[in-house]
């Protein structure tokens, strides 16, 4: 049931899209183990999600027709919903089409367990090696980078983010930095 909550996702063409998608494949054939781990660093840049936020994920977190992701019991053991971009919900249909996810949006091989926290920081690592980026970058450099996006666009930020970023400029003027 869950596992169809994805499929459901989107339009009334959503057959013509698994087709274009490439989904034609049976159930059981073998998708590289780097499309949960891919799948799940793009939800948490694009929707600024923390990693155990993101790798909690179940199918029916995924609301396509109010675009928003439903977050349970996140920092605080509190429910609450981000915005879906419309092509990270592309991307998503993509996913299930190849992997057919059950329960957890990013299982194990198994199926029975999310992906581990430390799998997808290693991918990262290992991502970011193949790369000309020097930088430490880090699961919740993906997060920042969210809402630094969001600020950059006018995006108003909620009180709390408002006052911690205040707090930061103060400290940094006072350093002089």
């Amino acid at each position: 049931m869950a596992g169809s909550a994805l499929a459901r996702i989107g339009s009334d063409s959503y057959k013509a899209q698994q087709k274009a998608a490439g989904c034609a494949q049976p159930r059981g054939s073998s998708v590289p183990a780097e499309a949960g781990v891919k799948m799940s660093l793009t939800m948490m840049y694009t929707c600024g999600l923390r990693i155990s936020e993101a790798l909690r994920l179940h199918c029916h977190d995924i609301d396509s027709k109010r675009m928003l992701v439903c977050v349970r019991n996140g920092k605080g053991a509190k429910d609450r919903y981000v915005p879906l971009p419309q092509r990270t919900l592309e991307r998503l249909r993509i996913y299930w089409c190849q992997v057919r996810p059950k329960t957890w949006l990013f299982p194990t091989t198994d199926g029975l367990t999310p992906i581990h926290k430390g799998t997808i920081r290693r991918c990262l690592v290992a991502a970011l090696a193949q790369t000309d980026i020097h930088k430490h970058v880090t699961c919740q450099t993906l997060r920042h980078s969210y809402a630094t996006h969001l600020m950059e666009q006018g995006v108003e930020l909620a009180p709390v983010w408002a006052k911690t970023i205040r707090a930061v400029q103060e400290i940094r003027f006072v350093d002089g930095l």
